[in-house]
């Protein structure tokens, strides 16, 4: 007679061998009802879902079940006699179910590989990375970096970024975006062991250059897309540090922030300083000092802006083979959520009234940065500042 299928067993299971009992299924086995050896006809049948009956509640007068040995004997109980098995032991063995895997769907899930917005945007990005391969001559004898001054002792680091983040002496500090490693070297010599990470080749074959020629030998330069850094680079940091103008050349948002958290070690910090999200979305050329023209979004589209390319904000004069630029903006919620999502803890957010390079709706200060015009009515936010630390 074919054997009836068990709630819960599945189909195809390794059934076991006949006359074996299994210790999981002691309490299927004693739910028989009494009956005297050798009566068939007294014997319980399966009910139509295929179990054996209820054991009946205990009752004066009648005899308690006895339990099996390990040798698979039935041994009677106290006061009673030996009972036979069913003739079919087959029935009296409730297989264990089989544990669904879940996780197995969950790891094929996981390996599917969707194209991240770095890997949609290429060409944009190939087209920016030619860019900065041209901006890294122009820049390099400008003197907006004075390349000149930095050689004879300079240090690049603005004095709100040295009070908002402290001594970093005997600190490791990766610069992200750190272009030909100026900034990234003046971290060096305030005595912070120093890695910076750029997408263009160029930049970081002067970055290393450099490093070399004023005696940073510890310096390390790594060439590679913020995406893609991870991959070729492990190390945690006490600092991670990016700063004025680039946020605008990276897609998406989110994808930046889980980098920035993945080289954050425990107790770490983050600290990025760049121009405002509000001025980002005012138009800045062709524009009178102090006038306001909203133009461009203020969150960020899966779409970038492209711009024709007229030299370089260090040198508008200089002559470059590349005609267009590409980017993207970013809110600022959405930048604080993206870190926090990320899992860092957000320590200051501070707006300031000014940039460190020209706009066209801006003047120069004594100072050289470029602030509203003096007399312009209210007040708008220019650029801000965040410190950021991931829990221990």
């Amino acid at each position: 007679m074919a054997r009836p299928l068990l709630r819960g067993d599945p189909v195809g299971h390794r059934r076991r061998r006949p006359g074996r009992l299994h210790r999981r299924s002691t309490r299927a086995r004693d739910t028989r009802r009494d009956h005297r050896p050798g009566d068939r006809a007294s014997r319980p049948s399966l009910d139509r879902r295929g179990r054996w009956p209820a054991r009946p509640r205990s009752r004066r007068g009648r005899r308690s079940v006895g339990r099996p040995d390990r040798g698979g004997a039935r041994v009677p109980a106290a006061g009673g006699e030996a009972l036979d098995p069913p003739a079919d032991r087959r029935h009296c063995c409730v297989r264990p179910r089989r544990r669904p895997v879940i996780g197995r769907a969950v790891r094929l899930v996981a390996v599917n590989h969707e194209p991240s917005a770095s890997d949609l945007n290429q060409p944009f990005l190939a087209a920016n990375q030619e860019l900065w391969d041209e901006w890294t001559a122009v820049h390099e004898t400008s003197t907006f970096y004075d390349l000149d001054g930095f050689r004879a002792g300079g240090v690049r680091i603005k004095p709100y970024e040295i009070e908002e983040i402290g001594p970093v002496d005997g600190l490791t500090v990766l610069h992200l975006q750190c272009h030909f490693g100026i900034d990234t070297l003046s971290w060096a010599r305030l005595g912070a062991r120093v890695t910076g990470a750029d997408f263009s080749p160029a930049a970081v074959a002067l970055a290393q250059r450099l490093a070399g020629d004023l005696g940073f030998p510890e310096a390390r330069f790594i060439q590679s897309t913020i995406d893609k850094l991870p991959e070729v680079l492990d190390d945690k940091f006490d600092l991670v540090y990016t700063s004025n103008g680039v946020l605008g050349w990276l897609p998406d948002i989110r994808d930046w922030a889980r980098v920035v958290a993945y080289f954050v070690k425990p107790g770490g910090r983050f600290y990025l300083t760049e121009i405002h999200p509000v001025a980002q979305a005012l138009e800045n050329e062709d524009v009178a000092p102090g006038e306001l023209r909203l133009q461009y979004p203020y969150w960020e589209h899966p779409e970038p802006l492209t711009f024709p390319v007229q030299g370089s904000y260090a040198d508008p004069t200089a002559a470059v083979r590349a005609t267009e630029e590409h980017g993207w903006d970013h809110g600022l919620g959405e930048i604080v959520t993206s870190l926090i999502e990320a899992g860092l803890e957000i320590r200051t957010l501070r707006e300031y009234p000014f940039v460190n390079w020209k706009l066209d709706f801006l003047t120069e200060a004594d100072d050289g940065t470029w602030r509203l015009p003096p007399g312009t009515t209210g007040e708008l936010p220019l650029f801000f500042s965040i410190l950021a630390r991931k829990p221990v």
